[in-house]
């Protein structure tokens, strides 16, 4: 569908880029115009999910579970409302579709239209339509104002969080609220009156907030990119425990296992691989003994790059200096990092060069029925810092101190 487009989507895109900003697309059919019926191709589905607008996957089908979504048309003269109808039909296996009421009078076949996201609501845009894009913007174009304007929110709502993070920490030593390497986001976050949750959501507005510590003497540590857990039904290990009766050494009478993997196997064997034939991320065990190496996990690419569209659409990465008093750590925040819309086609490069690790952080438990049970921390996608422009592009630094 999209290759049928009548404009260049490769430029489109970078003229959109040039604002700091992303959007999905859509190029309708005529035999979708007259049947007013879309198809809601994958990325499409992806940007819906990662905005928090809509997730097919959850949906039934039957139009009992149709859903309106609002929408708006961009125009030439400005902005005209319109319904958006997202569903799942009983047949055709219940192909995911779309359809934004009152298309045809906005668009012909193959036109392009970019879908953008503001606020909980979609905006769509024929952008094959010269009055409405092209590549000599005069300054009464209404398109030109809308983009700005998408901006400004992104850019208010960031100045606003970092507002909040001046006034709370005001370059103030600070006593840890809790012990422990979660220490310094927790105590950020309990400043900001951010409740902690287990939510692949961002934490602020959109934003999501990621702490760290900053120590001169000592390497500056891994940020957690995401958790996300593996594909079971593909994996030769089934379950957490599974790993650990395989792969686990005890500890003080505890089995566990605690470790990082990237591309080159580390002392325990463990590595990581990508397999272009099926877009797939492998977490695999070399056996010294035999010299035989073995898969163990499976993630498909397209789930890990969700994860981090979504976690990281936009991102402040807080660090901190930290010094001891008595038992409990004091951190002083002093530099925030802003990133946005990560350049998810750069990840399986930078899993194949070990840029981006996988933890294993997992161990023996009895639960409250006697029974033993796997105890995971999730299975952590961390980056160090000196990657971070390889997955992001170039950043703003502010400095709080």
């Amino acid at each position: 569908m999209l290759e049928n487009s009548d404009r260049s989507i490769p430029q489109t895109i970078e003229a959109i880029a040039k604002f700091g900003l992303e959007a999905s697309f859509l190029v309708p059919t005529e035999t979708g115009l007259s049947k007013s019926i879309l198809d809601a191709h994958r990325s499409l589905r992806l940007f819906l999910k990662t905005n928090n607008l809509h997730d097919y996957e959850l949906q039934s089908q039957g139009s009992e579970s149709k859903k309106n979504i609002e929408g708006f048309y961009v125009t030439e003269q400005g902005t005209s409302p319109t319904q958006i109808s997202l569903y799942r039909p009983e047949t055709k296996n219940g192909d995911p579709r779309i359809w934004p009421y009152k298309l045809k009078q906005i668009a012909n076949s193959n036109n392009l239209l970019a879908i953008f996201s503001s606020e909980g609501r979609v905006f769509i845009a024929n952008v094959s339509n010269p009055s409405i894009m092209s590549d000599d913007y005069k300054p009464q174009n209404y398109f030109l104002k809308f983009l700005e304007n998408l901006l400004k929110k992104r850019e208010e709502t960031a100045l606003e969080l970092l507002d909040k993070i001046k006034f709370c920490t005001q370059g103030d030593w600070i006593k840890s609220k809790r012990k422990g390497p979660t220490g310094v986001g927790f105590t950020l976050e309990t400043l900001l009156g951010i409740s902690e949750n287990n939510s692949q959501s961002p934490d602020y507005k959109g934003i999501e907030l990621k702490a760290g510590r900053l120590n001169h003497k000592m390497p500056r540590s891994r940020t957690t990119l995401f958790s996300k857990i593996p594909d079971w039904s593909k994996s030769s290990c089934s379950s957490g425990m599974l790993l650990l009766e395989n792969y686990g050494y005890l500890v003080d009478g505890r089995r566990q296992l605690y470790c990082s993997l990237n591309n080159k196997p580390n002392t325990l064997g463990h590595f990581l691989k990508v397999t272009n034939e099926d877009s797939s991320l492998h977490s695999m065990h070399f056996n010294v003994a035999d010299e035989k190496c073995c898969n163990v996990f499976h993630w498909d690419i397209e789930v890990l790059t969700s994860a981090l569209s979504k976690k990281h659409r936009e991102t402040f990465w807080v660090k901190a200096q930290v010094r001891k008093n008595g038992d409990l750590e004091e951190f002083r925040y002093s530099s925030v990092t802003h990133t946005k819309s990560p350049l998810i086609t750069n990840v399986v490069e930078v899993l194949k060069t070990g840029g981006i690790e996988l933890d294993y952080c997992l161990h023996e438990e009895i639960s409250a029925n006697g029974l033993i049970r796997a105890r995971d921390h999730g299975y952590l996608f961390k980056i160090w810092p000196q990657n971070l422009n390889l997955i992001f592009p170039p950043a703003t630094t502010y400095q709080l101190l």
